[in-house]
């Protein structure tokens, strides 16, 4: 099986957990999935990091002292992430449950960093290039097609490579 088709079928998989989560309230499943929607939608973001985000936030949730996204407060959220920082993971991992936890709230605020998360660092001072700063493999073709484009362009059409 080709590896989008795995993307594909592993978000699938992370949408059925988020469904058959008995920890997250119905409110919240109903807010993951229209933030994995817009996500798609309107962003344009892969399936592979789509997957990611939705399962930070899943398995956030699956804490045990219950909180609800869609009435999370500034305090909540500090608990959220004092939680994560408890627990033995990479710096890099810590810092995408915060960036998946910043990039929800922005996204239910209409595209603004409301003030309960704005706090949260997720810069890393380094020189170190992280994956989802690459260039993808559709950005490539895209350019290649606009450079293309313009060659073709800037020779009056009459080159057909």
């Amino acid at each position: 099986m080709m590896p989008i088709q795995n993307e594909k079928r592993e978000l699938e998989n992370e949408i059925e957990r988020i469904k058959n989560a008995p920890h997250i309230s119905q409110k919240d499943q109903e807010l993951l999935l229209q933030f994995k929607r817009d996500l798609k939608v309107e962003k344009e973001v892969g399936n592979s990091r789509v997957r990611k985000l939705i399962s930070f936030l899943r398995l956030i949730l699956k804490e045990k002292e219950k909180i609800e996204l869609h009435d999370a407060d500034k305090e909540d959220i500090k608990k959220l992430i004092e939680k994560q920082q408890a627990r033995d993971i990479s710096e890099w991992t810590l810092r995408d449950y915060k960036k998946s936890v910043k990039r929800f709230f922005k996204w239910k605020n209409e595209g603004e960093y409301p003030e309960k998360v704005e706090w949260i660092k997720t810069t890393k001072k380094s020189n170190e290039t992280l994956p989802e700063d690459l260039l993808r493999k559709e950005d490539i073709e895209k350019m290649r097609a606009h450079q293309k484009e313009s060659a073709n362009h800037s020779s009056g059409g009459s080159n057909n490579t």
